[in-house]
């Protein structure tokens, strides 16, 4: 179950997903992750189901976990 503070972030960040979907549609899910990293505002929470990788999943969301305790 998603708490209220990471729906509230997903809100946040509705064009950074839909500025990086496309990517995901190329299967460079991974450049969404590294761009997660370079910007600091940029609220790591995309899960896709065109992504295939639970790597890539589970990196998303141990790195919004990273920046909700920091």
């Amino acid at each position: 179950m998603l708490s209220k503070s990471i729906h509230r972030s997903i809100l946040r960040c509705g064009l950074s997903i839909g500025w990086i979907n496309p990517l995901a549609e190329q299967n460079l899910g991974s450049i969404w992750v590294l761009l997660s990293f370079i910007f600091p505002n940029f609220y790591c929470f995309y899960i896709d189901h065109r992504i295939k990788s639970n790597f890539l999943k589970v990196i998303m969301v141990l790195n919004l976990d990273f920046r909700k305790t920091n």
